[in-house]
């Protein structure tokens, strides 16, 4: 599915299953469920923006990026954080937010 057909629901469902490890199908039913008790308090019918990454996650990122990379695990490194090369050296390089 392309991220122009992905509907907010399919967003929160991939986002309770790779960010915090929920099955499939718990998933799915838990972000469905997220949304019509949404919807029940009023809050449906709104457009909301969700932020790439937010300021401190990027922070931490970049620690994380800092403290691992050794000079012979970019590629490890760029899938593990899914930056690309030029962001990990300009993180390593620079010592700043990318």
């Amino acid at each position: 599915m392309s991220r122009a057909t992905q509907t907010l629901q399919d967003v929160i469902a991939i986002s309770l299953e790779k960010g915090l490890g929920i099955k499939p199908a718990a998933a799915g039913a838990l972000a469905e469920a997220i949304l019509l008790n949404a919807s029940r308090l009023g809050l449906g019918g709104d457009d909301y923006y969700i932020p790439a990454m937010h300021a401190s996650a990027r922070r931490v990122r970049n620690e994380r990026i800092r403290a691992e990379f050794n000079g012979r695990n970019l590629t490890l490194i760029c899938r593990r954080y899914g930056v690309s090369a030029r962001t990990v050296y300009r993180v390593v390089r620079r010592n700043e937010a990318a």
